[in-house]
């Protein structure tokens, strides 16, 4: 009996005799291959929603070289950010993600706080212009389903 290329199915003949078992075996394999469609779809249907629970926001900000630093008002407290900056000598980059902090020489340079991101130290330079992208969305899902192998 010859079978289709993909799945296989059986392709019955004029000269094959009639019997259930050929198409009971095709209907087995069409079940199996949609069910294993329905999975991919609803794994793709997670991670849809994840991805549309993440904005990002992309500006940029003015240096004072206050002590106390300077915030930046997103509106909500982003899932991670990353800060760039250049002066005539250095580059200066700082990223964090949730509650951890960039430092140098005992000041905080970024951390993200509810309503933002917090800069100082290096990425406060009086007069200096920076750059960031801060990365927005629920915490409840900040981690992307795996695609199944």
């Amino acid at each position: 009996m010859q079978q289709t290329q993909n799945l296989k199915l059986n392709l019955i003949e004029t000269s094959d005799p009639l019997s259930p078992a050929p198409l009971n075996e095709n209907t087995s394999t069409l079940d199996a291959a949609l069910a294993a469609l329905d999975e991919t779809a609803a794994d793709l249907t997670q991670r849809m929603i994840a991805l549309e629970n993440c904005r990002m926001v992309a500006g940029w900000y003015q240096g004072n070289g206050d002590n106390n630093g300077i915030t930046i008002d997103l509106g909500e407290r982003p899932l991670a950010v990353m800060v760039m900056g250049r002066n005539s000598y250095y580059s200066y980059v700082g990223f964090v993600t949730g509650d951890s902090t960039t430092n140098s020489q005992n000041s905080v340079d970024l951390e993200i706080v509810d309503n933002g991101f917090q800069v100082g130290g290096y990425l406060n330079g009086s007069n200096s212009y920076y750059c960031y992208i801060a990365f927005l969305g629920g915490w409840e899902t900040r981690d992307f389903p795996k695609p199944k192998t």
